[in-house]
């Protein structure tokens, strides 16, 4: 490797990591914990039917209003990376967990599931987030920045569409 190439990549790295750092210090978050039991058992009171897959023992969590601060910087960060077949929902969705877990050390769900039109009829398979705050579940939409909250035994719509998960991973 050449050393314009080098000193490229040293410059690169270097900017990302003071990047986050200044970043995940810009926000003033409250964060509570939640543990794999309580995540599973909020989780299932809205659907009974989903696999729910906890990774952890333990859930750092906010509210909404800081949520709402963070999906500003995210959104910021991954909006221009939408490449239908390689860059696309199941993608956004997991670089939206990873970003919020790396620099701020919130947890969300990533979901895989089914959209439906408003008549019922079958769209197509997707990857959303889904988040626990201020005691209530929230989907969130990382293509376009978009979010609903859900309620139990309802179905969820949003973007014309109804949303029903399969897999919820934490």
């Amino acid at each position: 490797m050449n050393k314009i190439n080098q000193l490229g990549r040293t410059l690169g790295r270097t900017l990302i990591t003071n990047g986050m750092s200044v970043l995940s210090k810009s926000i003033k978050l409250n964060p509570y914990v939640l543990s794999a039991t309580e995540c599973r058992k909020f989780i299932l009171k809205y659907f009974p039917k989903a696999d729910v897959v906890l990774l952890d023992s333990k859930y750092k969590l906010i509210s909404w209003d800081e949520w709402r601060e963070i999906d500003k910087e995210i959104y910021q960060i991954t909006k221009k990376r939408y490449i239908r077949e390689y860059f696309d929902c199941d993608d956004r969705s997991y670089i939206t967990k990873y970003f919020t877990q790396q620099i701020f050390g919130i947890s969300q769900f990533i979901v895989h599931g089914h959209c439906y039109d408003l008549e019922g009829k079958w769209l197509f398979g997707h990857f959303w987030n889904t988040r626990i705050a201020d005691n209530k579940l929230y989907f969130y939409e990382p293509i376009g920045d978009k979010w609903t909250e859900v309620e139990a035994g309802k179905k969820v719509i949003m973007k014309n569409r109804e949303y029903r998960p399969i897999t919820l991973e934490f």
